[in-house]
């Protein structure tokens, strides 16, 4: 991260800590909405079957979390594996689906895509309100967050073609405005 990112991350928590924020017309501060930890959609663990097939499949066994080494994968209230991205992100090793006796996941064309998962940047991206920040894109390996001068404030946009849908973006972001989407 570099001195300017941090610098203004820790002026957005100092604002946050203090209670400064103005009111917004909803009565809420922009800065004071609050997101849950994970993405609205529901993300099944990489090499998943499709959907149907993945709930048929999937026995609800828990090896695959077991499996994680970065501890992102979750078991939901229905016994199935989640993804968690506020926990970390994947880095892909395939331990999940090699633990799958089921097929539920499934390596069977390794050089395949995982997923069809990518980030998204949302409206409350500190950049895109004219606040200086690229805390999304000094996390971001893949080189698949660039910066084009939009606002008086270069704003992220997100190269499909190079997001592995790793998440590493995600739980970094002081406000919360990346959100974890299968691509469809």
């Amino acid at each position: 991260m570099n001195l300017t990112s941090y610098l203004a991350n820790k002026c957005f928590a100092l604002l946050i800590n203090s209670g400064l924020e103005n009111e917004g017309r909803n009565g809420r501060s922009a800065l004071s909405r609050s997101r849950p930890d994970t993405s609205p959609q529901e993300i099944l663990p990489p090499w998943s079957a499709e959907d149907r097939d993945f709930l048929a499949q999937c026995d609800g066994c828990g090896q695959c979390a077991a499996a994680c080494r970065e501890n992102i994968l979750i078991i939901d209230n229905n016994g199935r594996p989640q993804i968690d991205f506020s926990a970390g992100s994947c880095t892909f090793c395939g331990r999940c689906a090699e633990s799958c006796k089921t097929g539920a996941l499934s390596l069977e064309d390794p050089y395949s895509s995982p997923w069809t998962v990518q980030a998204f940047v949302t409206g409350d991206c500190l950049a895109r309100n004219n606040v200086l920040c690229r805390t999304c894109a000094e996390h971001c390996d893949e080189y698949a967050i660039i910066f084009s001068k939009t606002n008086p404030i270069a704003a992220p946009e997100i190269l499909p073609d190079r997001c592995t849908g790793c998440g590493a973006c995600f739980s970094p972001c002081p406000v919360k405005a990346i959100e974890m989407r299968r691509n469809e």
